[in-house]
């Protein structure tokens, strides 16, 4: 087996360019013109040898879903979480909140069991502001279901008269060769170029369920994208996405050229031992955190022995993403975490 490589009703958060947030009913966004986000900051004119960094913008959309148990409530449910127009989805995520318990045909009691929850898809669709989510409940009982997309703004904010634009590109990575029913891991080697950094690692796996328990950032030159699940049925159309964001912007809108950095990295890897859940409703977390200047945009997750450890998905917060995970007590414990942060603002002015 392959190993990692080392080192509310509908709500979308918008996160101020340092660290507070704050939320929006969905019914107050759709009268918006302008973006979410705070009006830029006013400065005054700087010296030469200033810094003279933009902001950017960066914040999450969420979504609650209830999925019943009995056909045909419990079949594969579409849901698309949208970034405002011209930004970016960096990340698309789940977290399995809870299963009820139920009865079966004869009556007989039935635990919830969280992995019974499936996901076909997650990724973010050609227009790059899109992420779409297909699932289904193969439980009794409802399952509670929270869906999350991070978003970067497709410009900085406007400073010194001018903005940036920022750039991401999509690929679609092919068909996995190996698509029939059981565990695989797939590698997408296709390479970010230099100067770019992955975001928005997505999969579609047709109409086959799956179960995911791996998708890990190559962080070493070539860099690639890693995913390990296992399929209930062939899928002979899977497809694995990933994206590139470029670290520098584009040159300035008005004024004298320059550029900035999108200043970006991954926080050191983590491995950590998921405590025993003592019951299939029974979740334990494991977290990690950006510094105070930066936002997690985009998660990585490697289960070491996914026939004893289960997960469940990730939630972010968005400074901190917080990683879920069941565990029955048997075999190995350990799990291995990573966070790409993004720095609130750019970097200085380049050429």
């Amino acid at each position: 087996m392959l190993t990692p490589y080392f080192l509310s009703r509908k709500e979308i958060v918008v996160m101020t360019v340092h660290t507070r947030y704050r939320t929006l009913a969905a019914a107050a966004a759709a009268a918006l013109v302008a973006p979410l986000v705070l009006v830029a900051s006013t400065m005054a004119p700087a010296d030469a040898g200033s810094a003279r960094p933009h902001d950017l913008r960066m914040y999450k959309v969420e979504k609650y879903v209830a999925l019943d148990g009995e056909y045909p409530d419990n079949q594969s449910n579409d849901v698309v979480l949208k970034c405002n127009d011209n930004d970016y989805v960096m990340d698309g995520m789940w977290k399995i909140d809870k299963v009820d318990d139920d009865t079966d045909d004869w009556g007989d009691p039935v635990v919830g069991d969280p992995k019974q929850v499936r996901f076909y898809a997650s990724y973010s669709d050609s227009n790059k502001r899109d992420w779409h989510f297909r699932f289904m409940n193969d439980n009794y009982g409802r399952a509670q279901v929270k869906l999350w997309i991070t978003c970067l703004g497709g410009k900085t904010e406007q400073a010194y008269n001018h903005t940036h634009d920022i750039t991401i590109t999509r690929y679609v990575s092919g068909v996995q060769p190996q698509t029939q029913a059981g565990s695989h891991n797939y590698s997408w080697a296709g390479s970010c170029p230099d100067g770019t950094v992955e975001v928005a690692p997505g999969f579609d796996f047709g109409t086959a369920t799956a179960y995911l328990w791996g998708s890990w950032p190559e962080q070493a030159t070539p860099h690639a994208w890693q995913w390990w699940y296992d399929l209930d049925a062939d899928a002979p159309n899977a497809q694995f996405y990933v994206s590139c964001l470029t670290q520098k912007t584009s040159g300035a809108s008005s004024g004298p050229a320059h550029r900035h950095d999108v200043q970006y990295r991954w926080t050191p890897n983590k491995t950590a031992g998921v405590l025993r859940s003592t019951s299939h409703s029974k979740q334990a977390d494991e977290q990690l955190s950006c510094d105070d200047h930066s936002k997690g945009l985009v998660g990585g997750f490697y289960i070491q022995d996914h026939a004893h450890v289960w997960y469940l998905g990730q939630e972010p917060r968005i400074k901190t993403r917080v990683f879920w995970f069941g565990n029955d007590g048997g075999g190995n414990d350990k799990v291995q975490l990573t966070l790409l942060c993004v720095n609130d603002r750019t970097s200085r002015q380049k050429l």
